[in-house]
């Protein structure tokens, strides 16, 4: 445990008979809010309700006001069970991979169906979501979430923090591109982002005679 200005970590507690006692009683309370296959799956189930659990009584004893879950963390439940267990009201922040679902690209936590059965509960039962775009929105009320209770909140960027120096002379020197024009991809390495389809199309764009630097960040 460690308070940082005004972020506080709270350390796992290590598991034990007392703490499966104490979750297992948990579970008992809030049994009807699980979806019974996922009860079958007891490792997975045993774990993200101890989290549940956990959480619960972190916002009991430091007197928390508002839980703000993301990605539907842990495993789906995204503070279901605690925010059941305390009363204090729950907002699930959507992302994206929470919510969408690429099979061929195997991207989507829904398509563990132990985390879409409950991730569709919690999103039903949250006091707010907050979705990063109007088509997450629509993706989220297909799934359940109520269109009374659902807002979207776009990502924003401080461009203060982004504003070039006007020395772009000096910028090329830094990433030892000299001349000629350069592409910049900023995204993570991984299939749904395509930067591999970005890179067969710029190699047509080469064999047409055009020259560039292109940039993966």
């Amino acid at each position: 445990d460690s308070d940082q200005g005004r972020v506080h970590l709270r350390a796992f507690p290590a598991d034990s008979a007392a703490e499966r006692r104490r979750t297992l009683r948990f579970l008992a309370r809030h049994l009807r809010r699980v979806p019974p296959l996922n009860l079958l799956d007891v490792p997975q189930c045993y774990r993200n309700v101890r989290i549940e659990r956990v959480a619960a009584e972190i916002v009991q004893r430091e007197q928390i006001d508002l839980i703000h879950s993301y990605f539907g963390w842990p495993r789906g439940f995204g503070g279901l069970l605690a925010s059941a267990h305390t009363g204090v009201p729950l907002i699930a922040g959507l992302r994206g991979s929470d919510v969408n679902t690429l099979p061929d690209l195997r991207y989507g936590a829904r398509l563990n169906p132990f985390f879409d059965r409950v991730f569709r509960r919690t999103i039903r039962r949250a006091d707010r979501t907050i979705s990063v775009s109007r088509f997450l929105q629509r993706r989220a009320i297909a799934l359940g979430a109520r269109p009374e209770a659902s807002t979207v909140i776009l990502k924003g960027v401080k461009l203060e923090r982004f504003c070039a120096d006007g020395d772009r002379a000096a910028a090329r020197t830094a990433i030892g591109v000299e001349s000629g024009s350069v592409i910049l991809a900023v995204a993570g390495l991984v299939p749904i982002k395509g930067v591999d389809t970005l890179l067969e199309a710029l190699a047509a764009v080469r064999r047409e005679g055009h020259h560039f630097t292109f940039l993966v960040c």
